[in-house]
């Protein structure tokens, strides 16, 4: 399962916003889990944002958003945004 989760930070909340995810994968670092992937990439103008998010299964999907860490995220970005969080399952379709 993979899913991609995009966002605009609003010009005021820059700092704010990158202490929540420096805080964020600072906690998915310390508790390392073999069945979900995810990684934070910055588009060209620094505010826009797109979560990749991999999970082996539902179990680990779910596993993932039970965290104390993934709801304390997810409930403070919100007010962050300019747009979004919008999120997207994905299905691959290639891969090399």
């Amino acid at each position: 399962m993979e899913a991609i989760t995009e966002y605009v930070v609003r010009p005021d909340k820059e700092q704010e916003a990158e202490a929540l995810r420096s805080k964020f994968f600072a906690a998915l670092r310390a508790r390392p889990d073999p069945e979900l992937s995810y990684r934070s990439l910055a588009k060209p103008d620094r505010v826009s944002f797109v979560h990749l998010g991999w999970f082996a299964d539902q179990d680990a999907l779910s596993r993932f958003q039970s965290t104390p860490y993934f709801k304390e995220f997810s409930s403070a970005l919100p007010e962050l945004c300019q747009d979004g969080p919008i999120a997207t399952p994905l299905t691959e379709i290639h891969t090399t």
